[in-house]
Order: C-alpha cells, then structure tokens, then sequence
C-alpha cells in the first residue's frame, strides 16, 4: 500500500497464543514444501493440504505430521 509516496505495510494483529499455534505446523510445513506438496495455513491456525486431488484440513500439527507420514512418505 502506498500513502503519499510512502510504502505502507499491514501486518494482521494476532495474539501471541494464537502465533504459538501457528508456529506448531512449521515443521510439517518444511517437510510438505521439501516434497512439493501444496498447502496453505488458514486463519486462524488451521493446515490445509491438497493431496491426489482431495482437500485435507487439520486444526492439530500432529495429525498432519501423521497423515504425511502414512500417506506422503510411507515407511519402507
């Protein structure tokens, strides 16, 4: 956003529970994005995850870390 020739940037104000939440799915965000797989984290703390053309949502960092261990990297 420009305000008389100054750049203006909005930041969202979000609490600092709510970023610790948020922060939780860094990991399994790293490891879909190694993978190429596509994902979006919505507002407020909630994984979104296409995979083989179904949509996969997860409130939880650890049922996504477990979906992508069974269905993104299953164990040899």
């Amino acid at each position: 956003m420009d305000y008389g020739g100054t750049e203006l940037r909005v930041y969202p104000d979000i609490s600092t529970v709510l970023a610790k939440k948020r922060a939780a799915f860094n990991p399994i965000k790293n490891s879909l994005y190694q993978k190429g797989q596509q994902f979006r984290l919505l507002h407020p703390a909630r994984l979104h995850v296409s995979f083989r053309n179904d949509d996969y949502y997860f409130d939880c960092p650890q049922k996504a870390q477990d979906f992508y261990n069974q269905h993104i990297v299953p164990p040899e």
